[in-house]
């Protein structure tokens, strides 16, 4: 996928492979995390023991050698850390042997990494029914049950029923405010 939440664990794979015609040596390319990842580790794999080696400091991966049908596969994990849109480029920078198709020597994806909340809302009444004059208290409650935290104001509308009048409320302190003629509480 390349939609992805803060905390996720993300994996870029980059696979080398010798389109021929002859070896190539020296291999060198670059894979720099984006910045909206933090490194969390790396592997490699690959046909005949054709190993890539990656530089998590600099992005910088090098292969000793790649003969012709066979590949060398290195996966760089990431956890997703700020939100936004990001790309992620393997390049080969360098090999001793002559590329007859340089083409094909750059791969990129575009991932995003955004918040997710599940907000849950509920309201009860202190009572199921009321004398006509006598106090009636609704309660409100909001819970995020994550797995991201909300940073932007929510508002949430509550008209208080036909039949009934507005008294007071406690939101504020922390609770946000609510506004009985508009019937929104906002947070």
């Amino acid at each position: 996928t390349n939609q992805f939440h803060p905390g996720d664990l993300a994996i870029f794979t980059i696979t080398i492979t010798n389109l021929g015609p002859g070896t190539a040596y020296n291999l060198t390319g670059s894979d720099m995390l984006p910045a909206g990842f933090a490194f969390a580790g790396w592997s490699n794999a690959g046909s005949d023991d054709f190993l890539p080696i990656y530089n998590s400091t600099n992005g910088v991966w090098t292969l000793a050698s790649l003969s012709p049908g066979n590949w060398g596969s290195f996966s760089i994990y990431a956890t997703a850390a700020s939100n936004g849109t990001y790309t992620n480029t393997a390049v080969i920078t360098g090999a001793i042997v002559s590329d007859p198709n340089t083409n094909n020597n750059l791969s990129s994806v575009v991932v995003t990494i955004a918040t997710q909340a599940d907000l849950q809302m509920g309201k009860i009444a202190s009572a199921n029914s009321v004398q006509l004059g006598q106090p009636l208290t609704f309660t409100l409650y909001l819970t995020n049950a994550g797995p991201s935290n909300v940073t932007n104001a929510i508002t949430i509308t509550e008209v208080i029923p036909p039949g009934f009048q507005y008294v007071s409320d406690t939101s504020g302190g922390g609770f946000g405010t609510y506004s009985p003629g508009l019937g929104q509480w906002t947070l």
